[in-house]
This record gives structure tokens, sequence and C-alpha cells, in this order.
């Protein structure tokens, strides 16, 4: 599901002002609109190993990536999801659609499989004989790396805004994907943040950049950490530090062993309810968001925004990841209320811990799944990094990460390819016919797949039913 967070705040800005996002655009202490130019995709390859990576912007405080689907290319952004297993474009069929400004697929795009080549839509004899698990198929394309016949899940416009792309362990996901074209050893990537200070983080897909983090990686498994029965990426902090804006000092333990998942698709942190009941009292936080009797939300007035100014910083053994108040505001009703952006776990909302991105933006994150291990440390000062100095590492398929301390595994099984992932699908033949919008379509496309395909604009009323 797409980020009930993310949604939220753009769907509040679209609802309290219709010129909000234009609004943004003009003001250049805001963030800027990062979609402009959809179709300059900059993306670096490693010549020295199999590495790629692509530059990402952070709006609506989450992870984006420019990237290409389909033949011809056609450009949009996806919202990278450390919990979605898929890649999923939100598309159209209608040929002269066209996103007004005040919608949200004018800065994300949106994609035509109509008007791709390469676009594939498998019956179901198809799909068991090619011995695969999805219907849709294309190509992605990062720069000049192309992932020919990835799996989609095509939702419309009409329902998903958004079009992500799933960095979870399921071995559907975009990393596996790049295993299995060859285009990197294996299922892993590096999240490299800006310290808050740019907005435009990058991603390595098979690679960590040594010359990025105050060496070394803090790694921690998390492999026994599941979401339906597949580990997600977590990480254990010491605490949370207070530091007000009288230079007062408070510390709030976070109990041992408490797995965090980390986000790149939610603002909102959600830490345990003994150590926010804490934070809370003391910043006099009530409690009154009350949604049931079990479910609850810290809300201030976003007056207090910016007319108070703390410090609040995640302490992982000696390293701090620090964030500042006015970051952690999230529109919550037309009469002023806030909902905080560090909230309990204990609820029927969330029943773990999480670190919403204006933390993770301030961190350097490698994560292997081979070993089912996460690597992390404080990202170097602008000024101490040199770009011409780089020094990408390959992961590789061994038992630890590059440039980090963990309690390793003895032996990993590495992820291998099944000849039928992907590849059997691209054997098959094709048949194709002229679509009425002049792109090529699969006769294999049924009716009802026909039908499923409905173009359409995402409506506030959606938005703000999420």
């Amino acid at each position: 599901m797409p980020s009930v967070t993310s949604h939220l705040v753009i769907a509040l800005a679209l609802s309290t002002s219709s010129n909000a996002l234009l609004s943004q655009r003009d003001d250049s202490t805001a963030v800027p609109s990062p979609f402009d130019n959809l179709e300059d995709v900059h993306v670096f390859k490693r010549d020295s190993s199999k590495t790629a990576e692509a530059p990402l912007v952070i709006y609506g405080d989450s992870y984006w990536m420019n990237a290409s689907i389909g033949t011809p290319p056609q450009s949009l952004s996806f919202l990278l999801d450390l919990t979605r297993s898929r890649i999923e474009p939100a598309y159209t069929l209608d040929e002269n659609y066209t996103c007004s400004d005040d919608e949200l697929c004018s800065e994300f795009g949106f994609y035509k499989p109509t008007d791709s080549s390469t676009y594939q839509h498998l019956t179901y004899t198809q799909r068991h004989d090619a011995g695969v698990d999805y219907t849709y198929s294309d190509t992605i394309t990062l720069g000049d790396h192309a992932a020919d016949q990835a799996p989609l899940d095509i939702p419309s416009i009409k329902t998903q805004a958004d079009s992500s792309l799933g960095l979870s362990s399921v071995n559907t996901s975009f990393p596996y994907i790049l295993v299995d074209r060859g285009l990197t050893t294996s299922p892993s990537f590096s999240l490299i943040g800006d310290n808050g200070n740019t907005t435009t983080p990058s991603i390595i897909f098979g690679g960590i950049n040594t010359s990025k983090f105050n060496g070394p990686l803090q790694a921690f498994s998390f492999a026994d950490h599941t979401i339906t029965n597949n580990p997600f990426v977590t990480l254990e902090a010491d605490s949370l530090q207070l530091l007000t804006n009288t230079n007062d000092n408070s510390t709030y333990p976070i109990p041992s062993s408490t797995p965090i998942m980390l986000r790149t698709d939610e603002l909102i942190t959600y830490l345990p309810n003994s150590t926010v009941q804490s934070l809370y009292n003391d910043l006099n936080i009530t409690t009154d968001g009350v949604i049931s009797s079990s479910r609850f939300y810290g809300v201030l007035p976003c007056s207090r925004q910016e007319s108070e100014f703390h410090t609040f910083s995640l302490v992982i053994g000696n390293m701090t990841f620090s964030v500042g108040w006015d970051e952690l505001f999230v529109p919550w009703t037309r009469d002023g209320l806030c909902k905080f952006g560090i909230q309990a776990q204990e609820s029927d909302y969330k029943t773990h811990a999480e670190l919403g991105v204006p933390f993770v933006r301030r961190m350097y994150v490698a994560v292997d799944y081979n070993n089912q291990f996460v690597g992390v440390a404080t990202l170097k000062d602008d000024d101490d990094q040199d770009e011409g100095e780089d020094e990408v590492v390959e992961i590789g398929t061994g038992t630890a990460l590059p440039s980090a301390v963990g309690d390793w595994p003895a032996s990993v099984t590495a992820y291998t390819p099944a000849a039928s992932t992907g590849t059997a699908a691209a054997t098959l033949t094709f048949t194709t016919a002229t679509s009425s919008g002049g792109g090529v379509v699969p006769t294999g496309l049924s009716e009802l797949g026909r039908a499923l395909l409905v173009p359409g604009v995402l409506g506030m009323a959606v938005l703000q039913a999420v």
C-alpha cells in the first residue's frame, strides 16, 4: 500500500490551497519540484564492478528515483519502498491524457503500456509454461542498464497516484531482478543520505561507496524480523536524546532488542510507548488525536513548529543521527493541529517500531539480502567529500558487508536466479498488433486484461480516504 503519511501530507496541502504545489515551486526556500525533467536520468556505471548508482530525490518526505520504462523509454519517478516486492508503474491507456498541475501525476509521470513495443501481458497458459508468477512485464532502464522482461503490477492512476519500486527482501523485488538480468552480483544496495541538506540522496545497487561515510558500518542482522514470513530491514538503537532550545538534555532509553524497521516512504518515526510517553510529557504533547480506543496520535498546535527549536538524536552505539524539531510536523486537521513526527508504536495502527525518512536521510545505509544484514554509518560532511575520489566496492556474495563490523553468519546461500525466473518468459513469442494509439500491444492481452487497464486520474477523495 502507498504511504499513508505521504499521501496525507500531499492531500492536505492540496485541499487547503489549490496552488500549494505551485507555491512550493516558486518559493526558493521550499523543496524544489524534482520531476520537471524526467527524461534527464543520470546513472553512473561503474566499470570495475557490477554496480550502478542513481540519483534520488526526497519529495513529500519519501525517496523517489527517476527511471524509464518501455520501448521507446517513458520517463517517470518511482517511490522507493522497502516493504513492497514489485515494480508498480501507475498507468493510463488514454493516448491524449494530460495531467493538470494540481494532479500528482504531473509531478511523478505515468506509464502508457500501449506505447511500448516491449510491454507484455501473459495469459495463464503462458505464465504456466514459463514458470513465472507475474502477468505483466516490460523493460526498466537506469541509464544504460536495461532490465528486460521486468515483472510488473500496473495500478491505474485512477486508484494509485504514484509509481513504486519495491526494494523488499522478497525475490521479486528490484534488487533481485537486477541479479536475474546479470546487472549486479547480489541483491543489495546502498542508500546514501543527504544529511538533511540537499533533498538529493542517491542509491547504489550492488555496491558500497566507502568515501561517503565515517566507517566502519555498524551491521545488524534482520534475519529473524519478519512480516508476512519475509525479513524486513531493521536496526537496533540505544536511545532517543532531546536537546531543547534552553539547552536542557534528556535521554529516553529504547528497550534493548527492539527491531526498528527502516522506511523510505514515511515521515513518522514509531518508537516504543515507554520511550514516547516520557518524551511527550517533557514536551507537552498530548494524545488527543484519538481514532479509536486503542488508536491515538500525539498532536500539538502546528504553530509550535516555528516558535520552538529542539533537536532529536537517535543514538546507535557511538553514532548519533540528529533531526530538527521543525521537520517533525504533519498537518492533521484544518483547525491548526499537527501530528508529531515521533509516535508510539503500541496501538492497532503500528505493531512495530519504524524509522522515518527524517532520520534515515541522515544515514548511510547498506542492505544485503544474501546475508540479511544492514550496515549503518554517519555520513561525511559535504566539505569532506571529494567528488573525484569515490571508492565503490562491490558487495558480492560473501558473508560480510564490505567496510562493516558485525556478528556475521558462518555461511550464506547466495541468491541464484532459477532458470524459470524471468528468463523463460523472455523466450516466449508474442504476435503483436498495432493499437489505435500507434503503440504495440501483445494480442495475448485478454478482454479481462483490457478491462482492467482503465485510464483515469487520482481524485482528492481517494487521497483523503487513505
